[in-house]
């Protein structure tokens, strides 16, 4: 480096089809290099195995935390109708689930989003 020449830093290259791009992939990842990336606009199917790249964990562990976060809900909110707070309005069962799936649902796609975090 000290005879003048400059360091390359990287490479930048556009291609015209998604076909082209993972072609490329697959000829970098052959070359040996180790730390490199491509972008889209959009999901390339394929794209994960021609840079050779592991599967997520991420979605497992949002995954977890959307059981866990749903079924404490519904556990809540069943305890709270059934057992803490029993109110018959009605004639109304007094564990309605119809009545507490929204909340559970909301809950559950935040635990979600919290785990994917």
């Amino acid at each position: 480096m000290s005879n003048g020449q400059k360091k390359v830093v990287g490479v930048l290259g556009q291609f015209a089809n998604p076909g082209e791009l993972l072609a490329a992939a697959g000829k970098v990842l052959d070359a040996g290099y180790k730390n490199w990336d491509c972008h889209s606009p959009f999901p390339i199917h394929g794209m994960d195995e021609a840079m050779n790249e592991k599967r997520s964990k991420v979605g497992y562990i949002a995954g977890i935390g959307a059981i866990i976060g749903g079924t404490g809900m519904l556990a809540l909110q069943g305890w709270s109708g059934v057992s803490a707070y029993p109110l018959v309005i009605s004639g109304k069962p007094l564990f309605s689930y119809q009545a507490y799936f929204p909340i559970t649902f909301a809950i559950a796609v935040l635990t979600a989003a919290f785990g994917a975090l």
